[in-house]
């Protein structure tokens, strides 16, 4: 699905009458280390734009994306659309993640559009570029296709670098499973995610083939929350090798769910009823933003009264919170709604004592 140029000005547009030009506008929740890091997409862009020799390109080995440098450090990627990157899904990952309490799992993406000297640069990049024949040879001629049907920009996103010290956790992933990997439900995190299994508890697990620790109820719960994540973003590409990190804050192990450009608005090739059989066990504190997020859009249909309708981060209209999660695409609000309601079904269903203990 292609965003509209049009989307920044009408959203805008509708804040200023829903809230008054002057009123202070609802938002996604935003610590000050991420509200640097949206300024710095805005800075890498603009410098990209006009060619600043301090930000360049350097194109990621067997992979149809460049990496961004900055004084010859990696500081991010710009990826745009391929058969297995959709950007709106990438950003809007992020988004609703951030919507429901538990955006520090995942890597942080936002909305780019390369213009002027750096799309000269990656034409000339995709142009050098050669892959084997097949699917990434099909995606750079993609690419390279769209930016001479766009010659004043290049839709992508900015993908903040992964941490150096992440690492990946392969015991947790099947990648031979079809239709393109699957949970290792064996893992020694994973099984915590049946609620017929006991409760994970504070003391310290090892996870396995890594030197690092954390609580087991920790770990769960951050493996739960990125699940759900997934299965509203619509993710088939999480267990295919290599796209569940961990990185260790403090001494302590936290997963970092990385790459989620394999996520889809349109097909999500099946991975819901996965979901659905990999994890009855969730975290109260994510589902009880899941559940208000629904009440709020219950009380948005056709016919509620004003007085009763509710609001959501600050939020009272469906429009204003859809743009700011990056799902203002036509059709892909509709496709998160109704995803939405069946993750709740679900959840709802297995009962009140599928939460991990407090």
């Amino acid at each position: 699905m292609r965003r509209s140029i049009f989307l920044p000005v009408l959203l805008a547009l509708a804040c200023m009458t829903a809230y008054g030009a002057g009123a202070p506008q609802p938002a996604l929740p935003l610590n000050a280390e991420l509200a640097g890091w949206f300024s710095f997409v805005k800075q890498v862009e603009r410098a990209l734009e006009r060619g600043d020799p301090h930000f360049t390109f350097q194109m990621k080995k067997m992979h149809v994306h460049a990496k961004v440098l900055r004084g010859g450090e990696v500081v991010g990627s710009f990826r745009s659309e391929t058969s297995s990157t959709c950007v709106d899904a990438e950003v809007a990952t992020f988004g609703i993640a951030r919507a429901l309490g538990c955006g520090e799992l995942f890597q942080p993406a936002a909305p780019m559009k390369l213009r002027g000297k750096g799309l000269a640069t990656l034409r000339q990049l995709m142009e050098a570029a050669r892959f084997p024949a097949g699917a990434k040879e099909i995606d750079r001629l993609g690419v390279l296709a769209e930016i001479a049907e766009n010659p004043d920009g290049l839709r992508g996103s900015f993908r903040k670098a992964t941490p150096e010290d992440a690492v990946k956790y392969h015991a947790i992933e099947l990648p031979e499973l079809p239709p393109n990997g699957g949970l290792n439900e064996q893992d020694r995190v994973a099984v915590f995610l049946k609620s017929g299994s006991p409760q994970p508890g504070p003391a310290k697990m090892k996870l396995k083939g890594l030197d690092c620790h954390a609580p087991g109820v920790s770990l769960a719960r951050e493996l739960s929350d990125i699940l759900l994540v997934d299965a509203l973003a619509g993710q088939w590409d999480r267990f295919s090798g290599g796209n569940l990190h961990v990185v260790v804050t403090n001494g302590r192990a936290h997963f970092l769910a990385v790459d989620n450009g394999g996520a889809s608005f349109e097909d999500e090739q099946g991975y819901m009823d996965k979901f659905k059989k990999w994890v009855t066990r969730f975290d109260r504190r994510v589902v009880t933003q899941l559940f208000a997020l629904e009440a709020f859009l219950d009380s948005q249909k056709n016919g509620v009264p004003a007085a009763k309708r509710k609001k959501f981060l600050g939020f009272s209209d469906e429009r204003s919170l859809a743009a700011a999660m990056e799902l203002g695409e036509p059709g892909e609000w509709d496709v998160f709604k109704d995803r939405l309601r069946e993750v709740v079904a679900h959840v709802r269903s297995c009962g009140e004592g599928a939460y991990f203990a407090e």
